[in-house]
């Protein structure tokens, strides 16, 4: 991922359309890019009662 990316806080177009598209690298920038958020959400808990 470059600077310019990492800077704006947004991924490229470009490497979005090549991760949608099944690029294994375009993949690992999405997921590194988001390691932050995921992290985030996966300790948190949910309540779930309906």
């Amino acid at each position: 991922m470059s600077n310019k990316t990492r800077n704006n806080h947004l991924l490229s177009y470009p490497i979005i359309v090549l991760a949608s598209g099944g690029d294994v690298d375009a993949i690992n920038t999405v997921l590194k890019h988001y390691e932050g958020y995921i992290a985030a959400l996966s300790m948190r808990t949910l309540d779930c009662q309906h």
